[in-house]
This record gives C-alpha cells, structure tokens and sequence, in this order.
C-alpha cells in the first residue's frame, strides 16, 4: 500500500512543520511513516477484495479518524467503524 515515490514527497516537505498527513481512497485503512512524519489513510465504504488473498471479497463499512493534536506534539489518529446493521 505505500506508493513508490514517498521519497519525492519527503523531500517537498523538509524544513516544514508537517505534524501528520491524512489521506483516503485507499479502500483499506492504513498508516505509514516519512521518516518522522505520520502519514494516516482511511478506507473507502466499497466492495473490495483482500489485499492478501484473491477468493476473499468484502464490503468495507464506513470509517472515520478521530484526530487529536496532544499537548506534546504527538498526533493519535483513532480509527472508527461505523456499524452498518
């Protein structure tokens, strides 16, 4: 799931006071680093299939990140499922 040019975007970003990154439509949920940098993606609601296994299919219910700026500087990015049913 990590794209091949992060590198380049490393490098746009130096010497700014980048605290995380958030993107989305990646269909799945998933979290990476540029060097120090968070970078946070939340899935797509979609049919799917498994990034791992072709004979699985899925239907990915919706989500949200609940994003918290702490006194510290630090960043939580929690992940939520919204219930469907």
């Amino acid at each position: 799931m990590t794209p091949p040019d992060l590198d380049r975007l490393q490098k746009l970003i130096v010497g700014f006071s980048v605290q995380a990154i958030f993107h989305s439509h990646t269909h799945h949920a998933w979290e990476h680093r540029i060097g120090t940098i968070p970078v946070f993606g939340t899935g797509s609601t979609t049919f799917g299939h498994s990034l791992f296994r072709s004979d699985i299919r899925e239907i990915a219910a919706p989500q949200y990140r609940l994003v918290t700026l702490k006194d510290d500087g630090s960043i939580d990015a929690a992940l939520y499922h919204v219930d469907i049913d």
